[in-house]
């Protein structure tokens, strides 16, 4: 990036945002740190926004200004292009076609699908829908977060305490319980729409496969979850045999499994998205967030794990009736020491640290998505302008 910056002072309008305009040639200070752009004194300041790889007022990419600046006027406009390029909506295949010319499928401009590989180029509907399903997330998740937050504090459990236990009272911390869980719940449809919206697939993009792989991974996730709670909430309903039961919660633990991959994949996905603004800080902490919330949540699936299968593994066994075998008369099975006996201790003590883990990476989630509206509602606006320049240039004009 320094390179890039000193090489753009070589060219005197190397210090301006093709996008906005906006002057990135400041005069030294020393409250500022300074990239020496060689002659003049002049030197381009690091924004001190969110990245310093972006105009701090129109979010462009400071790459995509300084290729600008470097790029001679007219030139290779009206080049052939030479590689394969597919159209950004509709997937024809560009090659061969002049770079100032429109796709002969939608009349789509040739330069535009021949842009870097940014947001900032990409269709505006896709990018609007991503900006929308992150304001969706986010509200999503401070909702789930927030009524969380209230169980884990004992709210609705010490309202009947106060003032002795009276019907009043109790109904006031019942209903409460209710509103939680309400809130919760209209948190995850809204966590889950803003999940299937962000992960739409992009109409044609240049190697659709770096991030496809991702996407479908996120999704089928969401469905197999969905499908795991839907089925959570029936079969329990229809008082199955004891033997269908124990087979159907060791089966669920594929659910959960699915569930922390889904995790994992989400936020690898959101790294990707952020080297597309781009924002390599962003992208890092997404990064690290995927590796935290696999490990923590990986954590408490464990030992979700070791739960179902004490408990239920022995119904599953010959002559076996009981679901709880640490409440059996009978001797426990050897699982059924490490779940009741001196090691109860560690696993509780490791159940509740991974707990509180996820739960303040939950938070730093939020953060995360808070962070990322700014520059997704920035990306679909220069998305919408570009789009719009281009449907407005006749063909064979020049392009700048």
């Amino acid at each position: 990036m320094t390179d890039e910056i000193r090489e753009a002072g070589e060219s005197p309008s190397g210090a301006r945002c093709s996008g906005c305009g906006t002057d990135l040639r400041l005069e030294p200070s020393e409250a500022s740190p300074l990239v020496g752009l060689g002659g003049g004194g002049a030197a381009l300041r690091a924004p001190s926004q969110e990245s310093a790889e972006r105009c701090s007022n129109c979010g462009l990419p400071i790459a995509v200004s300084l290729r600008d600046a470097d790029k001679p006027k007219g030139e290779d406009e009206h080049a052939v292009l030479s590689h394969d390029v597919t159209c950004r909506k509709c997937g024809y295949n560009l090659r061969g076609l002049s770079r100032d010319g429109t796709c002969p499928e939608c009349a789509t401009a040739v330069a535009l699908s021949a842009r870097e590989d940014y947001l900032c180029f990409a269709e505006p509907g896709y990018v609007a829908k991503l900006a929308r399903g992150n304001r969706w997330i986010l509200r999503g998740l401070t909702l789930i977060v927030g009524c969380a937050l209230l169980i884990m504090l004992g709210f609705v459990s010490v309202v009947p305490t106060v003032g002795g236990p009276s019907e009043l009272l109790v109904a006031v911390a019942e209903r409460s319980m209710v509103l939680c869980i309400l809130g919760a719940v209209s948190g995850a449809l809204l966590f889950l729409f803003g999940l299937w919206a962000i992960t739409s697939g992009e109409p044609t993009v240049y190697d659709t496969r770096r991030q496809d792989a991702a996407r479908r991974l996120v999704r089928g996730c969401l469905l197999i979850g969905l499908l795991g709670v839907f089925l959570g909430v029936v079969v329990p309903r229809l008082n199955p045999p004891l033997r269908v039961m124990a087979a159907f919660e060791i089966l669920s633990l594929g659910f959960s499994v699915a569930g922390v991959v889904g995790i994992a994949a989400y936020f690898r996905y959101l790294r990707g998205i952020a080297e597309r603004f781009p924002d390599r800080q962003f992208a890092q902490r997404a990064g690290a967030l995927a590796r935290d919330l696999t490990v923590s949540f990986g954590v408490l699936v464990a030992f979700g794990a070791l739960n179902v299968v004490v408990r239920w593994g022995p119904a599953l066994l010959p002559g076996g009736q009981s679901a709880s075998p640490v409440a059996s008369t009978s001797a426990p099975s050897p699982l059924g020491l490490l779940y009741a006996g001196p090691l109860s201790t560690v696993r509780t003590c490791a159940v509740g640290v991974a707990g509180l883990a996820a739960f303040l990476l939950s938070l730093l989630a939020i953060r995360l998505h808070s962070r990322l509206r700014k520059p997704l509602d920035q990306q679909a606006a220069l998305a919408a302008r570009h789009w719009s320049a281009a449907a407005h240039v006749p063909s064979g004009a020049t392009h700048e």
